[in-house]
């Protein structure tokens, strides 16, 4: 079976040498921006990310901006029975391109509605999500 995004990111040799923790953003970002986890650490780094440490929103935000991407939120992020989705339920809402989706503290990476993330089974509740899509020259 081929190894997906997730899993590849988080076996990185470049994290294993951090030792690095506490970075769903490098993973979020590197999977709706198609980066390496590398490249995506850097980037991370430069907007102030400090070792093992979170990062607010805004910041995820303007890291994909500045990367050359245009996020647009998703509307309408309560299901038809009128409770909100969930990592194990936002798939069928972000069927088709690049999302990040952000939980509590956490975000994670949707692409073509799989979600790569610790959180794919869970129950906590999607507070925002943005489709990212590569800005036109």
């Amino acid at each position: 079976m081929k190894a997906d995004k997730y899993t590849t990111l988080r076996k990185s040799r470049y994290r294993k040498q951090l030792n690095e923790t506490n970075d769903c953003s490098v993973f979020a970002i590197a999977i709706a921006c198609r980066l390496s986890y590398k490249k995506a650490h850097e980037v991370m780094e430069s907007f102030g990310r400090k070792r093992r440490k979170g990062v607010d929103t805004f910041t995820i935000m303007r890291a994909a901006q500045w990367l050359g991407f245009e996020l647009t939120a998703v509307k309408n992020l309560k299901q038809k029975s009128g409770s909100r989705y969930t990592p194990k339920t936002i798939g069928s809402k972000l069927k088709r391109g690049y999302h990040l989706a952000f939980v509590h503290r956490h975000v994670l990476g949707v692409v073509n509605g799989t979600v790569y993330d610790w959180t794919e089974d869970r129950n906590h509740r999607i507070t925002e999500a943005y489709k990212i899509t590569r800005k036109r020259k």
